[in-house]
C-alpha cells in the first residue's frame, strides 16, 4: 500500500514538474514570428491579419500548444491512477456481481468507465468550446454543442462496446496471439473510417445537398473532367453551425464519390482559391494517397500491436498487486492496453504526420499543375490561416508530433514562388 501511495506520488509529481517546464516554454513562444526575409510579403500575417487578429492568434496559439503537450499526457496519468488505485478492479467487482455472463460485466464495466472518463474529459472539451465561441471561430448555441457531444457519446458507445468485448473475448482466449488478431480486426475498422464514415455517419452531424451555386458546379467538375477523376457529384456541408474554419473534401466510393465543400469556404474564399481548393483534394485521389496512408498506417499498428502486446504482459506481471488484478485476462487491466496504445502511438506519430506532410505537399504540387494559379493558392491559406487564427510558423516540437501539414508560411511560399506558371 504504502509503495504504491510513493510511487503514485512520484508519477504526479513528474507530471507537475513537466507542466512547469512547458508553461514557461511556450510562454515565452511568439506566434507568427516570421524570417526577417519573408517580412513584409505574403507570408508575413501582418499583411493580411488585422493587429487585433494577430493578438488573438497570439493568445490562442499559446493556449493550443499548452493544452496539446498538458492534457496529452494528462490522459496518461489519469489512466494510470485509474488503474493503481484500484478503481478499474472496483468497477470489474460491480459488474461481475450484477451478472454471470462475460458481454453484460464488460457492458456494465464499460458504461462506468466511459461515464467516469466523459465527467472528466467534458469540462475541458467545454472550456474549449467556449474558447472557439469567445475568438470567433465557431458560432454554435451550447445547447447544439451539447447536442453533438450527446450523438458523438453515443455513437462512440454502440460502435466500441462490441470492440471492448471482442478485445476481452481474444486476450482471454489467446492471450499469446491477441495482438495478432487486434490488428487483423483492426484493418477493416480503418477502411470503414475512412471510406464508410464519410458517407454514413458523418450525415449524422451535419446536412450535405448538392451545390447550389450552379456555375461554381460546373467549374468544379470541369476541373475534376479534366483531371480524369470518376467524382459524380459536388456538395456543400453546412459546417458553419460547427465552426468557422475552411476546409473540404473527396468522400465515397462509385455511385458516392462527391467532393465536399464546407459552406465556409464558400463564404470565405473567393472562385479561384475554391477550385484550388478541389485541385488539391483532387490531387490526393488522383495520387492514390490515401491508399498509400493505410499502407504505412496498417504497417504502423502491426508495430504498434506488437509492442502494446509485450509492454502488457511485463505490466500484468509487475502490476497486478498493486493494482488489484488478477491477471491478463482480468477486464479491469484493458485500461492498460489503453494506455500502452496511447503512449506507443505518441512515440509512433511522427512517422506519421512526416508521410502526411508529403502527401500535402504533393497535393499542393498537383493542384498548382492543374490550375496553374498560385496566387489563388497563396490567397487560400491566407485566409485558411486568418479564419482558424493560425499560427504560420508553429514550434518545431509541436510540428514534428502533430503537424499533419507543411507550415503554413511554407506552404505560402511555395506557391507564391509558382504564381503565373
Amino acid at each position: 500500500m504504502k509503495r504504491r501511495i510513493w510511487f503514485g506520488t512520484a508519477v504526479v509529481a513528474a507530471y507537475l514538474a513537466y507542466v512547469i517546464v512547458i508553461v514557461v516554454f511556450f510562454s515565452r513562444y511568439e506566434a507568427n514570428a516570421v524570417p526577417a526575409s519573408l517580412v513584409g510579403g505574403p507570408a508575413d500575417p501582418a499583411t493580411f491579419m488585422t493587429e487585433e487578429q494577430l493578438q488573438e492568434a497570439q493568445q490562442l496559439s499559446r493556449i493550443r500548444y499548452l493544452s496539446t503537450f498538458i492534457l496529452t499526457p494528462l490522459d496518461w496519468l489519469l489512466l494510470f491512477l485509474f488503474l493503481l488505485t484500484g478503481l478499474s478492479a472496483a468497477f470489474r467487482r460491480r459488474a461481475e456481481a450484477l451478472f454471470k455472463r462475460s458481454f453484460p460485466r464488460v457492458a456494465v464495466y464499460f458504461l462506468l468507465f466511459q461515464i467516469l472518463a466523459t465527467a472528466v474529459r467534458l469540462p475541458i472539451q467545454f472550456g474549449f468550446y467556449r474558447l472557439d465561441v469567445r475568438y470567433g471561430l465557431s458560432d454554435q448555441s451550447v445547447g447544439s454543442w451539447f447536442s453533438d457531444q450527446g450523438l458523438v457519446l453515443l455513437v462512440n458507445t454502440l460502435i466500441m462496446l462490441p470492440v471492448v468485448w471482442l478485445a476481452y473475448w481474444v486476450v482471454c482466449r489467446s492471450p499469446k496471439r491477441w495482438w495478432l488478431w487486434g490488428w487483423i480486426s483492426y484493418v477493416p475498422v480503418l477502411l470503414f473510417v475512412h471510406f464508410i464514415q464519410p458517407v454514413v455517419l458523418d450525415p449524422l452531424f451535419n446536412q450535405y445537398q448538392p451545390l447550389r451555386d450552379e456555375a461554381l458546379r460546373q467549374e468544379i467538375m470541369a476541373l475534376v473532367e479534366e483531371a480524369d477523376v470518376p467524382i459524380e457529384h459536388v456538395v456543400e456541408a453546412d459546417m458553419s453551425k460547427q465552426t468557422n474554419r475552411i476546409s473540404a473534401h473527396v468522400a465515397g466510393f462509385g455511385a458516392t464519390s462527391r467532393v465536399v465543400l464546407w459552406d465556409t469556404a464558400l463564404k470565405q474564399v473567393d472562385r479561384d482559391g475554391i477550385l484550388f481548393l478541389v485541385a488539391h483534394e483532387v490531387g490526393h485521389y488522383v495520387k492514390r494517397h490515401i491508399l498509400w496512408f493505410l499502407v504505412v498506417k496498417i504497417a504502423l499498428v502491426f508495430v504498434t500491436f506488437r509492442i502494446v502486446y509485450e509492454l502488457y504482459r511485463w505490466a500484468v506481471r509487475r502490476w497486478s498487486g498493486p493494482m488489484k488484478l488478477t491477471g491478463a485476462g482480468d477486464m479491469a487491466a484493458l485500461p492498460i492496453i489503453l494506455l500502452f496504445f496511447m503512449l506507443v502511438g505518441f512515440v509512433l506519430s511522427p512517422v506519421e504526420m512526416a508521410v502526411i506532410r508529403m502527401q500535402e505537399q504533393s497535393a499542393d504540387k498537383y493542384a498548382l499543375e492543374l490550375t496553374g494559379d498560385g496566387e489563388a493558392g497563396v490567397r487560400l491559406m491566407q485566409a485558411v490561416v486568418t479564419s482558424s487564427l493560425s499560427d504560420v510558423n508553429r514550434p518545431w516540437i509541436y510540428h514534428f508530433f502533430y503537424g499533419s501539414h507543411p507550415e503554413p508560411m511554407e506552404r505560402i511560399v511555395y506557391m507564391g514562388g509558382h504564381s503565373g506558371e
